[in-house]
């Protein structure tokens, strides 16, 4: 058994084999497989959205690592059994497998090279300005990458359209998305010397996250996008009226508890005040 210090285990690994899926070259695998989506990405969404929308705590419940990795190396192998196979599985593992993925890019999606330009952008004071920073940052990103985001972006918002019955709220699945998506490469990541800054820094990519997904949700988020740069696969939906229907409906509600929660706050000072009297 090895030990390996806190700072080695929360940096990206990188593969040795730039042909793999999980931890291989992004550019290379979509032109293997002449997609603008990685297939374990559209597969893992397409067994989470048919069997698991409605169970509860997907993407918080853990699988087995041993059957985990069981798949990736399937995956590297024989693709069309995987996907057999992860339709036979609980939707969880699915899950798990779709945030293996992420994790194993060399690069997360928001990269290594913008990322402290997204972080700079939440420093804007008004919340206009800093929407459209964060906006015209996302548009630098390069193509493959948007593309990618916008299709995981579109199944966020499904997966919160059902959080009466799955209990994962926006806020819940930012929390976990932001980090996967934005985490920083091993290089940087070696400069993090504390937990309360990696705890900081968490919360920002959560919020970071949910700002990108309100401009998403509005049509807002992709400018000036040329024609060619909008075709898809068949089946691949980036945005659609029921996704910002979804999130216009979802912040209400949240909006509606959190005042509910205030007023129950200042029933209870109330309350004490006057018993104290």
């Amino acid at each position: 058994m090895k030990f390996l210090s806190p700072k080695k285990t929360i940096t990206r690994r990188r593969t040795r084999n730039r042909n793999d899926i999980f931890g291989g070259n992004l550019t290379d695998l979509l032109q293997r497989e002449k997609s603008t989506i990685p297939r374990i990405l559209k597969d893992c969404v397409e067994v989470i959205e048919t069997k698991g929308i409605e169970e509860v705590g997907i993407y918080r419940v853990s699988s087995v690592v041993s059957e985990v990795q069981k798949m990736k190396d399937l995956y590297s192998k024989n693709p069309n059994q995987a996907l057999n196979e992860l339709r036979q599985k609980s939707p969880h593992f699915s899950a798990n497998v779709l945030k293996l993925y992420l994790r194993e890019l060399p690069d997360p999606l928001f990269t290594s090279h913008l990322y402290h330009r997204f972080m700079n952008a939440m420093e804007c004071q008004l919340h206009e300005f800093r929407l459209g920073e964060l906006c015209r940052v996302f548009n630098e990103l390069p193509e493959p990458n948007k593309n990618i985001i916008l299709f995981i972006l579109t199944h966020l918002l499904n997966i919160a359209s059902f959080s009466e019955k799955n209990m994962m709220s926006l806020r819940n699945l930012c929390t976990l998305f932001g980090p996967t998506l934005m985490k920083l490469s091993p290089k940087d990541n070696l400069q993090v010397e504390d937990m309360n800054r990696e705890i900081n820094e968490s919360m920002l990519q959560a919020q970071i996250l949910f700002y990108i997904l309100q401009l998403h949700s509005e049509g807002k988020l992709i400018q000036d996008v040329p024609e060619t740069n909008q075709k898809t696969d068949n089946n691949v939906n980036l945005i659609d009226n029921q996704s910002i229907d979804n999130f216009k409906r979802l912040n209400m509600k949240q909006k509606a508890q959190i005042d509910g929660n205030n007023n129950n706050i200042k029933g209870a000072k109330s309350q004490q005040i006057q018993t104290a009297l």
